[in-house]
């Protein structure tokens, strides 16, 4: 808010009226509660007429008339972390600091408080991203997170990668277990997990010895919810076709696949189950996160062309960009299939 922008009248038993100019036209409005709440109606209206706001907001402040009125395009999924990390992370730990006072020294000595080094990194990009709309809203004019901040390193666990042989036992050592298509088409044809999750009947076709799944939406899980939403990005939308011996596996559990996506269990839950059934019959275990690795290495042992393993995965590289160029691939797709089927023909 712009020093003289508006102006507030007491009217007693915690009533105040807010002025201000809107359109060459005085408007007001009585506001009940404290004063700190009229002076952030003002400050809303400023930043609504002037786009940009005084000096002395503070970070809470800053997040509701600021940050949260930009959360009208972000997946759902991610409004309900933003704000769970806000709320736990950054909210008590400087939620009263004025925005304009933020330096580099501070920065680094809060997040130096968050002792995990994952949520830390996460609390640095948003902290980074509230900091970048501060500068559009004209309380501070360079970011003072987007420096050489000291963070904690992600440690890196190593994957467990099988060989074609493994699989092929996993598959038939877990054929009873209720979500096996799961496996199946994540091995099989580089699924994210949350796009697996989503998949219904009406996304399989079969034909001469693969099936074509059509991946469009995903599930993932929010506030005790199942949130549908769309594929991580434009380029996830794709079709891709699966081969022996997943194929197999697919068609035998076809029924276990849901009708519609409400049908489905969480997520989470599906993942929590397959690491309980894998120890309860005594398999190796491939968390579900780390299958659509395991889907690029069999396909290297194939020797399938990188570029095309790349699409099948939702990727994209520089020369392979466009739904245009994806919506044709499809023969390649089904080219994928049969290295795959070969490889394992091959054991």
């Amino acid at each position: 808010m712009r020093r003289g922008y508006g102006h507030i009248e007491a009217l007693g038993q915690g009533r105040y009226r807010c002025y201000w100019r809107e359109n060459g036209r005085q408007r007001s409005k009585v506001v009940r509660g404290t004063r700190r709440d009229a002076e952030l109606l003002l400050a809303e209206k400023a930043l609504e007429q002037t786009g940009s706001l005084k000096s002395g907001i503070t970070y809470s402040d800053y997040w509701r008339i600021g940050v949260r009125p930009t959360f009208g395009n972000l997946a759902e999924r991610t409004v309900i972390d933003y704000e769970r990390l806000w709320e736990v992370e950054l909210l008590p730990r400087i939620g009263g600091v004025e925005v304009e006072r933020t330096t580099w020294r501070f920065v680094q000595s809060v997040l130096a408080e968050v002792n995990s080094p994952t949520v830390q990194h996460y609390a640095y990009r948003l902290w980074k991203k509230v900091c970048n709309l501060a500068i559009r809203d004209g309380l501070l004019s360079a970011n003072p997170v987007d420096r050489h901040i000291v963070l904690l390193p992600i440690k890196k666990r190593d994957k467990r990668m099988l060989t074609p042989e493994e699989v092929a036992a996993l598959l038939e050592g877990a054929k009873d277990y209720k979500h096996i298509y799961l496996v199946a088409v994540e091995i099989g044809a580089g699924l994210r997990h949350e796009e697996a999750c989503a998949l219904t009947r009406s996304d399989i076709s079969f034909e001469d010895g693969r099936a074509i799944l059509s991946v469009s939406k995903a599930l993932t899980v929010g506030n005790g919810k199942i949130i549908r939403k769309d594929t991580k990005t434009a380029l996830s939308r794709r079709l891709v076709a699966l081969g022996e011996p997943f194929l197999r596996v697919l068609q035998d559990n076809l029924a276990r696949v849901p009708e519609n996506v409400e049908q489905q269990s969480s997520p989470q839950t599906i993942t929590r189950n397959w690491k309980a059934y894998c120890d309860r019959h005594g398999l190796t275990h491939i968390p579900f996160g780390q299958m659509r690795t395991l889907f690029s290495v069999l396909h290297q042992q194939a020797g399938s062309i990188d570029s095309l393993v790349s699409l099948a995965m939702g990727h994209s590289d520089g020369t392979t960009r466009g739904a245009n160029y994806l919506v044709q691939t499809l023969p390649a797709m089904r080219m994928l299939a049969d290295n795959m089927a070969l490889l394992f023909t091959e054991m």
